[in-house]
């Protein structure tokens, strides 16, 4: 069994991209659950058993992972949109745009 606070990482390419694919409940073993999981980078595959605060672990790191997606996401969307905007401002001044365009 892998570390438990090492759930997030690839097993083979030990990139963060490691999600669940499949969660199930032992029966009568407690807090204690069968997890398939997957890297998306590499395609790495496990199945292991972990305690429950393994897996609110690894559901901490995705969520953490997701807001790191999210913020570069905005930072792409943001420094696209100013360089529209600088595009647009040297056609103006070169006089490419006419009334007629509106």
């Amino acid at each position: 069994m892998r570390a438990i606070e090492k759930l997030h990482l690839c097993g083979s390419c030990r990139h963060p991209f490691v999600v669940p694919e499949a969660i199930l409940e032992v029966v009568g073993q407690g807090e204690q659950y069968v997890v398939e999981l997957r890297c998306g980078d590499c395609g790495w595959a496990h199945v292991g058993a972990y305690p429950a605060a393994a897996l609110e672990e690894l559901d901490r790191e995705l969520d953490r992972a997701q807001a790191e997606i999210e913020a570069a996401l905005e930072v792409c969307e943001l420094v696209d949109e100013l360089e529209r905007i600088d595009r647009f401002v040297e056609a103006l001044n070169a006089d490419l745009i006419l009334p007629e365009d509106f």
